[in-house]
């Protein structure tokens, strides 16, 4: 069932993984209206999709790391594990990841299994990351000041 060809997209997942870091606040919030704004039932079949395709093609390990990096990176803004606990001001900070979460997993999965999901199921759990990317080209200002050059954090 798993052959040596079947492998995630690794380095896709990468860039993806990376560009986390550059999301401001604005992009953080247009991400979770953008995931909570689409169609829950399509969302939901496209799931059981990338579900299906990671397990036929012996993928389900990978993916349930793919899915751990994105929530660390949610949950204590990075994609390692935690060295110290957030407090203070990144609270805020941190509810804003948090709420960005499951279109941050959605997209994490859509990109690592993009050679095994069909284009629906795959533009369905990209779509709220697109979105807010082609936001972001569009005008080059984008909806989060991290994306103009200088921290995260100064978008508070």
């Amino acid at each position: 069932m798993n052959d040596k060809a079947d492998t995630i997209e690794t380095a896709a997942l990468d860039d993806f993984l990376a560009d986390l870091d550059d999301l401001g606040q604005g992009d953080l919030l247009a991400l979770d209206a953008a995931w909570r704004g689409a169609d829950p039932i399509a969302r939901r079949t496209a799931w059981l999709a990338a579900s299906r395709a990671a397990q036929k093609h012996g993928l389900t390990r990978e993916i349930e790391a793919v899915c751990d990096q994105a929530m660390h990176w949610a949950t204590r803004g990075d994609n390692r594990p935690p060295l110290y606990h957030i407090v203070g001001d990144d609270i805020g900070w941190l509810r804003l990841r948090t709420a960005a979460a499951p279109a941050l997993v959605d997209a994490a999965v859509a990109i690592a299994l993009a050679p095994y999901l069909n284009e629906r199921d795959r533009e369905i759990l990209l779509e709220p990351w697109d979105c807010v990317m082609a936001a972001l080209d569009q005008d080059g200002d984008g909806l989060g000041s991290s994306k103009r050059g200088g921290s995260a954090h100064e978008s508070q």
